[in-house]
């Protein structure tokens, strides 16, 4: 009861009211954010965090060798006279 008469000769009422609609707006925007991540799985996009780079460098190895593997065979098949 005393911190409360304090607060109430302590500040404005125009402060208080500041206050009041600066919590109601940080609240509100709270739960916007809230409500439109709603469809992101936070479990396995912290997985998949983790191991995509990982699996996109594995498929541009495997690229990269392909080709050369495609080009070398060719060329070979080439020298043979079979292509």
């Amino acid at each position: 009861m005393y911190i409360n008469k304090i607060l109430m000769n302590y500040f404005n009422p125009k402060i208080k009211i500041i206050i009041a609609v600066v919590l109601i707006i940080t609240i509100v925007l709270f739960l916007l954010i809230k409500i439109m991540n709603k469809n992101k799985e936070e479990f396995t996009t912290g997985i998949r965090e983790m191991y995509r780079p990982y699996i996109r460098n594995i498929r541009l190895i495997y690229d990269d060798y392909y080709k050369k593997l495609k080009s070398s065979i060719q060329l070979f098949f080439r020298k043979i006279g079979l292509i």
